[in-house]
């Protein structure tokens, strides 16, 4: 059955998103014969493959393996590279392309933006107590930036200086005020290398804690050092493929349509650039423009994967914000002053009018709601599957 839910959000400018390079791959050459490019053009493959889906059992599937061969329908630029007696190939794959392999794969897929990390460390050694920044030209730094490269999680490390009381309390508040100076962070990490032994603590939003530190994640390895840079990163970007990734082995064959109305469009500029957010989302198989009034947009979209697999993805882009309640219109257009919006997009669907009903009644479900906010289409049939839904911010 195929099921139309309503979302109303504003277009507003909050924050710019950061753009990893997940589609590119750089190659050391092992030999000047074909069979050696072949290999090296295999391999970046699969490093990109890993980078978008965010996981490394995706090499598994067997129609990824059948895939890898391939690989050359999947190129869209490929160039040489020399650097002295060094030979180099840079690959850059088709997104549209890599999206439609790992869908058909039933794999995972982590797109574009992605939450920016930044970094603060500390290494006390029996003669030395020092912070590490990025002008330390310390090995730890090298370590990092290569794995969060291969993974494709966008880093910085910080330039602050705080004193070394505050590392000792861990995720402080001081540091989570100095990291949000960084324009595009989203997350921060703490990292102590204290006598070799590695120790961090991870907040993974800055801004939806809000002061609170209960969503620290704490972890810490025996590994050596330059590999605890490594288990890190993959720590955090595991954390982010779970919260924002695509899983495309949700998707039952079900079509979902769903009807989203966008306000706040002044330019068509503004208009293209979430056209295109739209088509480059994971979940999103199809987009298409069903009117444009004032400045308001309603595209239809058919989704490759579950409804809650878009609001992740949705929630990516720091552009669009959720309207509060149901919108009341003026000749035509939003009246935008009633609305109050926040920065992050809940994580609730109401698939059912029952749902939605009891919702007003559950204070369990932790969401405050008033009859205004939530609007069942009166065209809709009692017992269809088809709800109206308007989400209340976190």
């Amino acid at each position: 059955m195929l099921r139309n839910v309503f979302f109303g959000i504003v277009l507003v400018a909050i924050q710019t998103p950061v753009l990893a390079n997940i589609f590119e791959s750089e190659i050391l050459l092992k030999g000047t014969n074909a069979f050696a490019e072949k290999r090296a053009k295999e391999e970046a493959f699969a490093e990109v493959l890993v980078r978008v889906s965010g996981k490394k059992e995706t090499l598994n599937r067997p129609s990824i393996r059948q895939a890898l061969p391939k690989v050359d329908s999947y190129l869209s630029l490929f160039n040489y590279k020399q650097e002295g007696k060094q030979s180099s190939i840079v690959l850059t794959f088709d997104e549209e392309k890599i999206r439609t392999l790992l869908a058909q794969s039933q794999a995972s897929y982590w797109g574009n933006p992605r939450p920016q990390l930044v970094v603060w460390m500390m290494e006390t050694t029996p003669n030395v107590r020092r912070q590490i920044s990025q002008s330390s030209n310390s090995p730890l730094i090298e370590a990092l930036q290569q794995k969060a490269k291969e993974r494709g999680l966008p880093i910085v490390i910080s330039e602050q200086s705080v004193l070394p009381s505050e590392f000792s309390k861990g995720m402080s508040s001081t540091i989570i005020e100095q990291s949000m100076k960084y324009p595009n962070a989203e997350g921060v990490a703490v990292v102590k290398i204290d006598n070799g032994a590695v120790s961090w603590q991870f907040l993974p939003s800055l801004y939806a804690a809000q002061g609170n530190l209960d969503a620290v994640i704490d972890g810490r390895t025996t590994s050596r050092a330059n590999q605890a840079m490594a288990v890190l990163v993959d720590e955090v970007a595991d954390h982010y493929v779970r919260q924002h990734g695509v899983d495309f082995s949700r998707y039952q064959g079900e079509a979902i349509d769903i009807t989203l109305n966008v306000d706040g469009l002044s330019s068509g500029k503004d208009f293209f650039m979430l056209e295109q957010k739209l088509e480059q989302l994971g979940s999103v198989g199809a987009v298409s423009l069903n009117k444009i009034n004032q400045k308001m947009a309603t595209f239809s979209l058919q989704l490759l994967t579950s409804e809650q697999d878009f609001h992740n993805e949705l929630q990516r882009h720091h552009q669009l914000s959720v309207m509060n309640k149901v919108p009341e219109f003026i000749d035509g257009e939003i009246k935008t002053d009633q609305f109050e919006l926040e920065e992050f997009v809940p994580l609730f669907a109401i698939n059912e009018k029952e749902k939605a009903e009891n919702l007003l009644m559950d204070e369990s479900e932790n969401i405050v709601m008033t009859e205004t906010e939530i609007s069942i289409d009166d065209d809709i049939n009692e017992n269809s599957n088809n709800v109206v839904v308007y989400y209340q911010w976190r």
